[in-house]
């Protein structure tokens, strides 16, 4: 089920009532960026292995967005999200996915009949802010009457 939680790559905002997003991308500063980008209106978790975002997930941390970056060594974004899959995870609506290109051909092909939104570096914090909004709405339990 992973490697174990390294509490050194975790990165949080004051608790609160926010939405909570999990980054994964194994670049710290993309990492560092794309948290700075979104810790202004959500509680943000670091990851820079999948593995170990996957274990999170499999552990019952809730997260109502995950950013995940495509091309990483441990684990694909692919393969996280076919992991995902495989588990019939709640949390597979509710990723979006950032790639800077130098794509492999399972790569392009899962990019191109993935159903989640896919943001290709360069893009800029409002385009990312505005995804993750959109998969918030997107995703929110409807009120109990």
């Amino acid at each position: 089920m992973g490697q174990p939680h390294d509490p050194a790559h975790t990165q949080h905002a004051a608790p609160s009532a926010r939405t909570r997003v999990l980054v994964i991308d194994d670049d710290p500063l993309m990492a560092s960026v794309l948290s700075r980008v979104l810790r202004s209106g959500h509680e943000v978790v670091v990851e820079h292995s999948a593995r170990r975002a996957l274990a999170r997930i499999d552990a019952g941390e809730f997260y109502d967005a995950v950013v995940c970056d495509v091309m990483m060594p441990d684990l694909t974004g692919a393969d996280f999200f076919d992991q995902l899959t495989e588990r019939a995870s709640p949390t597979l609506p509710r990723v979006v996915f950032v790639t800077g290109g130098s794509l492999t051909p399972r790569t392009t092909s899962f990019l191109a009949t993935v159903p989640n939104p896919v943001l290709y570096k360069p893009f800029n914090a409002e385009a990312l802010r505005a995804e993750v909004a959109r998969i918030v709405d997107a995703n929110r339990a409807p009120p109990v009457a």
